[in-house]
């Protein structure tokens, strides 16, 4: 597992194995809707349901996610939580992989390869200007040792989201938006640091968003009401946080002699191979709200964060 703690502010937590199927109630997947615009569904502009705590069931760490989630609250830092499962080898059922990243050496070089969700590129800044957070993939990615792999996992039929997040969209003919609601830090508990950047190998221009502040702080809840006609203009979209494993391919063996299968460690999730860490931190999406909170660990955090 990664030796790394503390990376870039974040906390980096290994919750403990999971070289077994976790299996979810099917609620899990609708537990969480937010409300994104029609056009953009990843633009999310409202919550449907504040001081939503996520079931202890719905992932293989549910208790310790649930507690960060209530920490976070009213402690903007509480949510700078990197969980992951060491060894990992299994995506939960009904699960399949979305990512993958390993570091390996060759003649004294050290390297990465990265491949879906890992790709930081697709998911940091294009624009100088544009704010963001230090994506939870590209710190993965930095954290692991030499000889490890990590991959991410979503729910089949869910897409990758900011590489932290599975999301999907409800149709309109079963889901109408009829209310939002917003929570919000009272106080400035952020500050945008422009400059350059260098994350995963890629250079970056742009506003890096830092915590500024710790502790317990207030937090008011603005809500609106959505009228009929226009409710065309969101779409629901339900958010599960990404769950990701790291393992070596010691860790593969291991496990496959003791349940007597055969692991090829490719990245699937259809059998005993593929690896899930629950993915806890904070990718920032700007919206014209601002910055909206739609992370597993960052699910009631007001409208500053994203994991």
């Amino acid at each position: 597992m990664p030796t790394a703690t503390t990376l870039s502010g974040f906390t980096l937590s290994n919750v403990g194995p999971l070289t077994t199927t976790f299996t979810a109630p099917a609620s899990c997947l609708t537990d969480y809707v937010v409300l994104g615009v029609a056009t953009v569904p990843t633009a999310i502009e409202w919550y449907v349901t504040c001081g939503y705590l996520p079931p202890t069931d719905c992932s293989p760490d549910g208790a310790v996610v649930q507690s960060i989630v209530k920490d976070g609250e009213h402690d903007p830092e509480a949510g700078r939580t990197l969980l992951y499962n060491s060894p990992g080898i299994q995506c939960p059922a009904g699960w399949e992989t979305v990512g993958q990243a390993a570091k390996h050496t060759s003649g004294g070089t050290t390297s990465t390869s990265t491949s879906g969700a890992f790709n930081v590129s697709d998911i940091l800044p294009s624009r100088t200007a544009e704010i963001f957070n230090i994506p939870g993939a590209a710190l993965l990615v930095e954290a692991l040792e030499v000889g490890e792999t990590a991959a991410l996992c979503c729910p089949l039929s869910f897409t990758a989201l900011g590489g932290a997040n599975c999301y999907s969209t409800r149709p309109a003919s079963v889901y109408t938006p009829t209310y939002g609601c917003l929570p919000i830090f009272a106080e400035e508990v952020d500050s945008i640091a422009y400059g350059t950047y260098t994350i995963a190998g890629e250079t970056v221009e742009g506003g890096l968003i830092e915590i500024t502040v710790t502790g317990s702080q207030s937090v008011t809840t603005t809500t609106t009401s959505i009228a009929a006609s226009d409710a065309s203009s969101y779409v629901g979209v339900n958010l599960v946080g990404m769950v990701t494993l790291v393992w070596q391919s010691t860790d593969v063996k291991a496990t496959a002699t003791q349940t007597g299968a055969t692991q090829t460690g490719t990245g699937t999730s259809t059998s005993t191979k593929s690896a899930a860490v629950r993915s806890s931190i904070r990718d920032y999406h700007e919206t014209t709200l601002g910055v909206v909170a739609v992370g597993c660990i960052a699910l009631v955090l007001g409208s500053l964060f994203v994991l």
